[in-house]
């Protein structure tokens, strides 16, 4: 039986720190050729760019395809591989397209990474298209979060402090400080300068956005997140904050798309980013668009994206005068029938004086995405 004075020491003795965990989802693709199979050699590699991740103090990943296998023991099959640095605990799985699409199970991993068989060459060959077949690799790694008190939100400071101003937005007032107003958005501070009519009749109001948007971008600026919200109301309080020039709100909110675009969010973002020229977040939607490209044009919205954002054409490389769900249409030039394939127009984005990142000129199938 323990003695009082040891039961006391390990009372006292340092707990360790408790941890919180979180998620973060990433997706690679590979495509190689079907003539691969058999003239690659036995363990050599194909390999994807490294994906560092953000916001995890620097998790990176790449993924690996043997396309001959991984060594003479498992010669006759396509292995794949991914290594993750620093080890953490992943689930990930694969999955192909094609005539016949595929998905492999999750496997888990938290330790040493070795190939993995995907695939017997007999098995791949009729999944290939035109000569090509993409793998995606589609992971959830498992990270630490520290545990740190989170800071207050500014309306809990405001509190003892009565609002003094109204933005008017139709038949409904919303009470708001107007010195907070002046802190935040230049804008706001130029018509609360004395001998205004705002500040003479302490309202201000705005007819051009409606009231959801109004409300959801002062609280936003408030420090009341939006919860359960569409990403089109997120668009909404973007262009409210781009309109008064409050850059805390934009840096912040575009921040969370250069990294987490989803198919929910992909044509909503486009628009806003092709709007108003953001370089950033064309070259995400540029490089999430490449990494799911069937995905993308079978959204409904992706068709009524403006005409200055996609140009489709035929595979001769002619502008076609109309886009069609099927993706079946006449080039207007010669008449031919032929796969769409979509170009963000135009074909460069001007990231500074002298770099220009261009993507990869246009292809049959699958289709492919330039970013202007």
């Amino acid at each position: 039986m323990p003695s009082i004075f040891s039961t006391f020491t390990n009372f006292l003795k340092p707990k360790p720190a408790k941890k919180a965990f979180t998620h973060v989802e990433d997706t690679i693709s590979l495509t190689f050729n079907k003539t691969d199979l058999t003239e690659k050699k036995v363990g050599e590699v194909l390999m994807s760019e490294e994906h560092e991740l953000p916001f995890t103090d620097g998790l990176s990943w790449k993924f690996y395809i043997y396309p001959a296998g991984a060594n003479e023991s498992f010669k006759g099959a396509l292995y794949t591989l991914i290594w993750v640095t620093p080890k953490v605990e992943t689930v990930y799985n694969y999955s192909i397209g094609g005539p016949a699409a595929l998905e492999h199970h999750y496997y888990t991993c938290s330790g040493g990474w070795r190939p993995q068989r995907f695939e017997s060459h007999q098995a791949l060959k009729k999944r290939f298209v035109n000569g090509k077949l993409t793998i995606t690799c589609n992971a959830k790694f498992k990270i630490t979060v520290p545990l740190t008190p989170m800071a207050p939100r500014i309306y809990q400071y405001c509190d003892n402090v009565p609002k003094d101003f109204w933005i008017v937005v139709g038949e409904v007032r919303l009470d708001v400080h107007k010195n907070f107003l002046s802190l935040i958005s230049p804008i706001f501070h130029s018509k609360f300068v004395p001998g205004t009519v705002e500040s003479e009749s302490g309202e201000i109001e705005i007819t051009d956005f409606d009231l959801p948007t109004v409300k959801a971008a002062i609280d936003y600026c408030y420090g009341i997140e939006p919860i359960g919200v569409s990403v089109d109301t997120i668009v909404d309080i973007l262009r409210f904050a781009e309109k008064y020039n409050i850059k805390s709100v934009t840096n912040q909110l575009e921040q969370q798309y250069l990294h987490f675009l989803s198919l929910d969010d992909f044509c909503a973002i486009v628009k806003y980013a092709w709007e108003y020229s953001r370089s950033d977040l064309k070259i995400a939607c540029a490089k999430f668009y490449n990494q799911n490209k069937e995905k993308t044009t079978n959204l409904t919205k992706f068709f009524d994206l403006s005409s200055d954002i996609v140009v489709p054409k035929d595979r001769h490389n002619h502008p076609i005068s109309r886009i069609s769900a099927s993706k079946n249409v006449a080039c207007h030039r010669c008449g031919s029938m032929a796969y769409m394939s979509y170009l963000f127009t135009p074909s460069s984005v001007q990231v500074s004086v002298t770099v220009t990142i261009t993507f990869p000129p246009p292809v049959r199938h699958p289709t492919n995405f330039r970013v202007a």
